[in-house]
């Protein structure tokens, strides 16, 4: 089967936004690419806007995009193939990571999201199953189906009061449907919450319903990582619960001050 010049050879993943297929450009190069499912106007908008900022981020923590186009009246993304699986995967396979080992691949996804803020870029829904861990080991921060420029009309992105992001990694004001205030102190709430994931093997919030999902996000603070990671270095929880804040303007305020940290946490001694 073959799409806008490129050979697919199976699926890789499916989502609300669309497919994700193993393909082979004309060069034989195998790549990830994403045809967008829906016909609505907003999804295309919001896909297209998608594909416009990732055309700005080269960093080597990030899944590099390397083309976008429109075939058959449908978007597309091509972008590199990672070979490896997610943070998501290998907690479910292994249990929670060595805390120098968690707070290592935190750091480089601060790095990559410090490269999209820079760039005035959001992610919108980092968490374990959007890292993936290539065959260098190396964390690389990818679907940014929900990537929001900050110098765009959020009007023309998100229907106001939409559940965007994921429950239990994303922060209050995006849980509470805030759209129009979030900065970078957003992804580095759920940086920290995916950081929570990998120490404890759970996230900060476990919720049975949407209503107490956005409830917890909102009001509820977290159980701090040392009473399910007993022994955890105080420094680590930290900076865990610091980006855990409520208020983003308590948070790191973006992904390399968010970086610094960690790293500190590696570098220096107790």
């Amino acid at each position: 089967m073959e799409f806008a010049g490129y050979r697919i050879e199976g699926e890789l993943a499916r989502g609300g936004m669309g497919v994700v297929y193993r393909a082979r450009d004309a060069s034989g190069q195998e790549v990830a690419l994403k045809v967008l499912q829906s016909p609505s106007l907003h999804a295309q908008r919001r896909f297209a806007r998608e594909a416009q900022a990732l055309l700005q981020l080269d960093h080597p923590n990030l899944v590099r995009l390397r083309q976008v186009g429109e075939a058959q009246g449908r978007a597309f993304v091509a972008m590199d193939l990672v070979r490896g699986e997610s943070l998501e995967k290998r907690l479910a396979e292994r249990g929670p990571f060595a805390p120098v080992v968690a707070v290592r691949l935190a750091a480089q996804v601060a790095r990559g999201l410090g490269h999209a803020h820079d760039r005035r870029l959001l992610h919108r829904d980092v968490k374990p199953a959007n890292v993936l861990l290539d065959e260098a080991g190396r964390a690389r921060l990818t679907d940014f189906g929900l990537v929001k420029d900050l110098g765009a009309d959020v009007s023309q992105l998100s229907r106001t009061g939409s559940f965007l992001g994921s429950p239990g990694f994303w922060p209050p004001e995006q849980a509470t449907g805030q759209l129009s205030a979030l900065t970078p102190a957003a992804d580095v709430y759920a940086l920290g919450a995916t950081l929570y994931a990998l120490l404890t093997d759970r996230p900060p919030f476990v919720a049975r319903s949407m209503i107490e999902a956005v409830n917890q996000a909102a009001h509820q603070p977290p159980t701090a990582p040392s009473v399910l990671r007993p022994g955890l270095d105080p420094r680590i929880e930290r900076v865990v619960l610091r980006c855990l804040a409520k208020d983003p303007a308590a948070r790191y305020p973006d992904g390399h001050a968010l970086a610094r940290a960690l790293e500190a946490c590696l570098h220096e001694a107790p």
